[in-house]
């Protein structure tokens, strides 16, 4: 070969160098954002099982029962040990029934005002400590085979709802000893391989994370019984709740008890994915800054057919996008469709089979954000959220069973493996969607399920990036989250949970709560010169200062720390201290803010605090003389000032920057969309 000859491969050399610094590059800068649920076997632990022979004080339980009788069977074998049990079963509406020799006690899942009668009138008028309350209406849920539309949704009101509403009684009450609650299921998550689950009970496992996280002093667990009852059902669920170690995801299988633990993965080996130019793929979602990303690539790997749906069309700006893929020679499609309702998406699917090139893959990437804690949640916003996932995927999955897909695959989140504070309804939503994929998985379809943490600068992660990056959730660039996509797809994955965490920082959102044993494996792992060099740029200076102050000066050096905290939250200069009178909705906090709040509190003064303080005691006055007469033990120079909570302290949804009412689906809108409807917002508060 002469040089002439050499010179003009130098170019192509060139290139092929690029690409494998590039690949090498992105190698190093993703390995650790890999991670999977492991299910390990864990038998109770010889100390708690002698325990059982040391029976607590004589007390009630609350057992909502399933139509199956294992809850009847507990509850005989917590009579046995002298214990009084109220069950109570799903009706239509709060009822007693007692034409039988025992009360039979009925309440509607998704009325809150049943639960609370039922505690009114039955609960506490039983002058007996409450131990706890177990929901095994879950149970009750259809199997995956016999699941229609209409039984999913009847499953998520007995699940989630039910959980929801039941939880939201307990903690509104005052109680000496806080009770425990507990939520039974059945094959609704995968342990093992052979498992085929019953996925219209898996969206309550998502929620039960987020119960862990924002209410840990009521908390017992969740606990997923075998597909086929081979064991003492009864007897191995009394020896959890009676007894209660500190496991939060259980599952019992072939007389085995196994716990959960997220771990790190190695990544998948780079491959490049390339796209049929004879096929159509469909992306849900699909005019978002999410869904518009992936068209993108999609189109970079070789895709000519695309078909985008989201609720509503296109605007001007996205539809420029699409205008410049179909100047790279891609066909795209929109159709205005909501893809939680078959008879849209049937008519999209009919649009691609007369049409369009066949379907080869789908790409369910739409959603729904409405964010507050559990206490400030209610049904209507809990189905909100729940309608594009569920129903949705569950749409998809039927209408797509005899097409020839490469591709099903579910954009998914970390949240649901997790949980996050303020999130109940999406880690709800997002569980059903790997549980669906591990579903369709053994049912010999094609199926992927991605749990991704936050995409940077993208979508719905731009209405909570604060807390997300205090808490350690950093931005992914999008390039390199599709990169990961397509490693993901080339390799066949199932499932993959990819995320950017500092988990030191994670950590220490976490350090004044319960031990988390989900994420052992996690920070075990962590190296000891990360944790000493990251936990110590921001002790609690807070607290040294108080304990270093005079008494007299104490408050106000309290209370002057609380107001910046919540100026910098609201993005206020040093100039713009907010009133200690005025309310904090008043000032523009939503619940979201207010628990970022609460943990930078739980951080400066090293305690546990409760999920509902700052709706509690709704101003920084009202805070400050709770946190001095009830939390701390210093000395403040004056008598502590006994702090009453509000009293309008009830559920409401009022409390989101982006109501029910007029929320919209955050997901299929561009960062300008999503910047001028926060603006209108925060003009109108």
């Amino acid at each position: 070969m002469d040089s002439t000859e050499k010179i003009k491969l130098l170019p192509k050399h060139l290139f092929a160098l690029i690409k494998q610094y590039q690949q090498q590059t992105l190698g190093h800068a993703i390995k650790d954002w890999f991670y999977n649920y492991e299910w390990q076997i864990k038998p109770r632990q010889l100390q708690a099982i002698a325990n059982n022979m040391q029976l607590p004080q004589q007390g009630k339980w609350l057992i909502l029962a399933d139509q199956g009788g294992i809850g009847e069977a507990l509850a005989e074998l917590l009579q046995q040990r002298g214990h009084k049990c109220i069950l109570v079963y799903a009706g239509d509406s709060y009822q007693v029934d007692q034409t039988k020799s025992k009360e039979k006690y009925y309440l509607n899942p998704v009325n809150l005002g049943d639960f609370q009668s039922l505690f009114q009138q039955i609960v506490e008028p039983l002058k007996l400590p409450l131990h706890g309350a177990i929901d095994l209406w879950s149970l009750d849920a259809q199997l995956t085979p016999e699941l229609t539309i209409s039984a999913l949704e009847a499953a998520q009101r007995l699940s989630c709802a039910s959980v929801l509403h039941l939880l939201q009684t307990i903690v509104q009450r005052s109680w000496s000893v806080w009770p425990r609650l507990w939520v039974v299921t059945r094959a609704a998550v995968g342990v093992l391989d052979t498992d085929t689950l019953a996925v219209a009970q898996s969206s309550v496992w998502g929620l039960g994370k987020v119960i862990a996280l924002e209410h840990p002093e009521i908390w017992g667990g969740m606990l997923d019984l075998p597909a086929s009852g081979v064991m003492d059902e009864a007897a191995t669920l009394l020896a959890e709740i009676e007894h209660p170690e500190n496991e939060g995801l259980i599952a019992f299988r072939n007389q085995k008890r196994y716990v959960a633990r997220l771990v790190p993965t190695i990544p998948p080996q780079p491959q490049k994915v390339l796209f049929r130019t004879d096929s159509t793929y469909l992306i849900t979602g699909g005019l978002g800054d999410l869904g518009l990303w992936l068209a993108r690539w999609m189109v970079e790997m070789g895709a000519r057919h695309l078909i985008l749906t989201g609720r509503r069309g296109a605007s001007a700006q996205t539809q420029e996008t699409l205008n410049q893929l179909k100047h790279k020679g891609a066909d795209i499609k929109v159709a205005q469709a909501d893809v939680s309702k078959m008879d849209d998406m049937a008519r999209v699917f009919e649009q691609v089979q007369t049409s369009m090139p066949p379907l080869r893959g789908i790409f369910h990437a739409a959603g729904v954000l409405d964010d507050g804690i559990l206490l400030r949640q209610n049904w209507e916003r809990f189905t909100r959220v729940m309608a594009p996932k569920v129903q949705g995927a569950w749409n998809l999955h039927i209408l797509s069973q005899n097409q020839q897909l490469d591709f099903f695959v579910c954009f998914s989140s970390f949240t649901a493996l997790t949980g996050n504070l303020g999130q109940g309804n999406y880690a709800a939503a997002n569980t059903f969607l790997d549980a669906l994929v591990h579903y369709r998985h053994k049912s010999g379809l094609p199926a992927s399920s991605i749990n991704w943490g936050r995409w940077a600068d993208t979508g719905m992660a731009l209405t909570a990036q604060s807390q997300l990056e205090q808490m350690g959730v950093q931005g992914m660039p999008p390039e390199q989250a599709l990169a990961i996509l397509g490693y993901l797809l080339a390799a066949g994955v199932t499932q993959a949970a990819v995320a950017k965490v500092n988990w030191v920082l994670e950590r220490e959102t976490h350090k004044a709560r319960q031990q988390q044993p989900l994420l052992e494996r996690i920070w075990t792992n962590l190296p000891v010169t990360q944790v000493a060099s990251q936990t110590s740029i921001q002790p609690p200076e807070i607290l040294h200062q108080l304990q270093a102050a005079m008494p007299s000066q104490r408050r106000e050096m309290l209370m002057a720390h609380i107001q910046n905290r919540i100026a910098k939250i609201l993005g206020l200069n040093d100039s713009q201290l907010p009133s200690v009178e005025q309310g904090f909705l008043e000032l523009g906090m939503d619940s979201l803010m207010s628990v970022e709040l609460k943990n930078q509190l739980e951080k400066d003064l090293e305690t546990a605090l409760h999920a509902s303080l700052l709706f509690n005691y709704s101003t920084i006055t009202a805070l400050v003389d709770y946190l001095t007469s009830q939390v701390l033990t210093l000395d403040f120079g004056t008598d502590p000032v006994k702090s009453e909570p509000d009293q309008d302290n009830s559920v409401t949804s009022g409390d989101s920057i982006i109501s029910t009412t007029d929320a919209t689906d955050l997901e299929e809108m561009s960062q300008m969309e999503i910047a001028e409807l926060l603006a209108q917002k925060l003009a109108n508060i």
